[in-house]
């Protein structure tokens, strides 16, 4: 479980980085990236639809499963 959780913070950080390079918020502190990515993200939901709330939900519930 560890080894996948590392794989999967590894993943989330190149994904983080790229989207901040895009962005052009590179010197930006991470939670201000991650914010600024989640809030993106939510406009992504509504455009297509989805409910952002259940989406949140659903990912703690991944979240709590694979932490465990």
């Amino acid at each position: 479980n560890q080894r996948a959780n590392r794989r999967r913070i590894h993943a989330a950080e190149e994904a983080l980085d790229r989207y901040a390079r895009i962005k052009g918020s590179m010197q930006d502190c991470r939670e201000d990236q991650l914010i600024d990515l989640m809030t993106d993200i939510r406009h992504l939901a509504e455009k297509e639809g989805i409910d952002f709330g259940d989406l949140i939900r659903i990912s703690d519930i991944h979240y709590s499963e694979e932490k465990a």
